[in-house]
């Protein structure tokens, strides 16, 4: 039995035990961050003191190799990996000299531009295409410290474009020049792209969506990203309504 099943079994009795005795502290609701974006308000943010959490985290998780490019991804549509992507690239650029990088490789339905208000504009495919460059290709947010790549012009071709060496060795510029670089990409279930990324990137974080995912998903996820040899550090448990200490980047 996987760890991920252990913890979201863990998180489920947490939750009735938080029912059945009203002694325990309640949940804690954060709205999303101010300038977040105009569709970020319609999903629950997590509490901040938790991404602060998984940063901290991922400065210590990497052993013999530094964690300094991760894929946050989700197993099927609607978990919220796009959103948990963006406010913790938000979170954690509100550091003092942290400087983070967001880069939208869900190209086939891309939404950290409008997440950050900004339109779509050269992003990514137009780097993988050869038009541009890596440095090019970096915006500016709102918020100081956070920048993005967005996914750029529409493609048929993802898992090809993502796979090539000039993203490769982009990720290495930005991984000088950013604290952290966050990739968001489609659903691992969905799509070739996650098992693409998960290759070359130092980390992946599963994001579940709290009473909604089964564990069989979840379970062939993992199977799948572990079988192309992808480094799983954890998982995120989004959208529930308690707070679960040490919830993230349990070792898989």
């Amino acid at each position: 039995m996987s760890e991920i099943y252990e913890a979201l079994k863990k998180a489920e009795r947490e939750k009735q035990a938080l029912a059945q005795d009203p002694r325990l502290p309640a949940a804690v609701a954060e709205r999303p961050p101010a300038g977040s974006g105009r569709n970020s308000s319609s999903s629950p943010a997590l509490p901040a003191e938790e991404y602060q959490k998984m940063y901290s985290a991922l400065r210590t998780i990497g052993n013999d190799r530094e964690i300094k490019a991760v894929l946050i991804l989700s197993s099927v549509h609607g978990e919220g990996a796009s959103l948990v992507c963006f406010q913790f690239a938000h979170s954690i650029a509100q550091g003092e000299g942290e400087k983070v990088l967001l880069v939208d490789a869900n190209l086939r339905n891309p939404s950290l531009h409008s997440l950050c208000d900004l339109e779509q504009g050269t992003g990514l495919v137009d780097l993988l295409e050869g038009r541009v460059s890596a440095d090019e290709i970096v915006r500016e947010t709102a918020q100081p410290g956070l920048s993005i790549v967005t996914a750029g012009a529409q493609t048929k071709d993802a898992p090809r474009l993502l796979g090539s060496s000039q993203l490769i060795k982009a990720v290495e510029i930005w991984k000088k020049r950013f604290s952290l670089v966050i990739f968001d990409t489609s659903p691992v279930l969905a799509y070739a792209d996650a098992v693409v990324l998960g290759r070359f990137l130092d980390g992946v974080i599963m994001v579940v969506h709290a009473g909604k995912t089964r564990w069989e998903v979840i379970q062939r996820a993992q199977e799948i990203l572990k079988n192309a040899k992808a480094n799983v550090i954890g998982v995120v448990l989004n959208k529930r309504q308690y707070v679960i200490p040490k919830l993230v980047y349990r070792r898989l």
